[in-house]
């Protein structure tokens, strides 16, 4: 989303990944622990409600509102702030597809360096789901190719701007079920802040736990990796690699009979990006 802010961070190296893993790995064992010992004591493990969500079903419509709001620390603080909302329209055309369409609009801040600034940023995009297979003795495969159509940062804007495909498998296991997605995005060339940037990409894993206490609940708990490649200007590399690693935690609340609202939080240590998010689905 906020192509300034991700092209002029701090870029860490691979010891801090791995520092950053360590302490995710420690800090998420307990829950996780948590869960299955208490997932036990259920005869029959429920469906998760962001398993649930991961498609739209058949023959129907939703509508999804979400808020994000996200720091990035630094040696004197916070130097990053960025908050955006989004809403996206989701039909079924079958129990195995779906199309969609999102719009986002937010603004950030950098108080890095003598002055701060502040900017503006949005974007609008497309896409489909296709479950590839049903769970079996197999997981479940889920296959998403999105085109970003548009995207605005403070006075520049593009068209066609990039595109990414994710794919998401999931397998029950009681108590939980265990998820794994994979997503890669590709930037084509465009010009932000007054410069021009070559084509660039960014992949993220994101391996996670989901338990059901009910089914009217839903826990969730894993790792977030994501690295971005150094922005190049000109074919000049303007920076180094960016990874980081984040411990997720989440948690799902059916509030209606057709809604469900899901509450996320993202930590990195040694100061990395942290933040909060809150999504809202409900099916027409």
């Amino acid at each position: 989303g906020l192509l300034f802010m991700r092209q002029c961070r701090n870029h860490r190296g691979a010891g801090h990944v791995v520092s950053s893993a360590r302490i995710a790995v420690s800090v998420l064992a307990v829950p996780v622990v948590t869960v299955v010992l208490a997932g036990t004591r259920h005869a029959r493990a429920e469906q998760p409600l962001n398993i649930q969500q991961l498609m739209a079903d058949s023959g129907s419509w939703q509508i999804v509102s979400a808020m994000d709001y996200r720091t990035l620390g630094g040696p004197g603080g916070v130097v990053q702030r960025s908050a955006q909302v989004t809403a996206a329209l989701r039909y079924g055309l079958s129990p195995r597809a779906e199309i969609n369409a999102r719009l986002h609009s937010g603004s950030g801040t950098d108080r890095r360096g003598e002055h701060g600034r502040n900017d503006n940023f949005g974007s609008a995009a497309m896409g489909v789901n296709w479950q590839l297979k049903p769970e079996t003795r197999w997981p479940a495969l889920l296959l998403e190719a999105t085109a970003h159509l548009y995207s605005r940062f403070a006075s520049d804007s593009a068209a066609l701007p990039g595109a990414e495909l994710s794919l998401t498998a999931y397998k029950s296991i009681d108590p939980v079920v265990l998820s794994l997605s994979a997503r890669y995005r590709v930037r084509r060339a465009t010009k932000a802040d007054g410069r021009r940037f070559d084509r660039s990409y960014s992949w993220q894993l994101a391996p996670q736990v989901n338990f059901a206490v009910n089914h009217r609940v839903t826990l969730m708990g894993g790792l977030v990796l994501d690295v971005s490649e150094a922005p190049r200007v000109g074919g000049v590399r303007w920076g180094s690699t960016r990874e980081s690693l984040a411990l997720r935690s989440g948690l799902g609340v059916r509030t209606g009979a057709r809604s469900t609202l899901f509450v996320t939080g993202d930590i990195v240590a040694d100061g990395g990006t942290s933040g909060v998010s809150l999504q809202w689905f409900q099916t027409l």
